[in-house]
């Protein structure tokens, strides 16, 4: 009888600690979350700072899923330039359309992950006509519309890191920042 009063003892001080484990873990996950939602407010303030900045010492805005126009500018030398930004503002609409999506599943090392269908018709006949350059320009804007907003396919800014060709941190944002603002003001 006393082995079962303590087993009893015993069940009651482990849902004790399990109890007091999933208050704290509450508690942390509440705190990750606020934090969390810190650094977002954070780099959304710096994002709109920096948007009406010109882009300097390799920190600036870059709207992710937006095309890059240079490619198609380069393709079309020879034709009108009012040609290129027809092109590119058609392409830029193909891109937001939700019923395109040039991609297929392919298994790597045993994990599935999306790729860009190269045989898709309209990639085809993009590349086909107007080259590489502007075929790599609208698929780095699907890629980056894909990762950065694919339930909208609608561009968004993102603090941006020119000189690596990556997201800026949060860290090379603010330094970049206190620089400009200490040049602003002669220190």
């Amino acid at each position: 009888m006393e082995n079962h009063h303590a087993s009893a003892s015993e069940t009651e001080r482990l849902r004790e600690e399990l109890d007091n484990l999933e208050d704290l873990n509450y508690t942390l996950i509440t705190r990750e979350r606020r934090s969390n939602d810190e650094l977002i407010d954070a780099r959304k303030e710096l994002i709109k700072v920096f948007n009406d900045l010109p882009e300097a010492g390799g920190i600036g805005v870059k709207t992710m899923g937006e095309l890059n126009f240079n490619p198609f500018y380069d393709a079309m030398k020879r034709k009108a330039e009012v040609e290129a930004v027809k092109l590119c503002s058609l392409w830029q609409q193909y891109l937001q359309d939700p019923d395109w999506h040039p991609l297929k599943v392919t298994v790597n090392n045993g994990k599935l992950q999306e790729v860009v269908d190269e045989n898709d018709d309209k990639l085809k006949n993009l590349k086909r006509d107007m080259g590489e350059e502007v075929y790599n320009a609208v698929v780095t804007a699907f890629i980056e519309l894909n990762e950065c907003n694919p339930s909208g396919r609608y561009p968004v800014k993102e603090l941006w890191n020119f000189i690596e060709g990556r997201k800026a941190t949060l860290h090379e944002g603010v330094s970049r920042l206190s620089t400009i603002l200490g040049e602003n003001r002669g220190v």
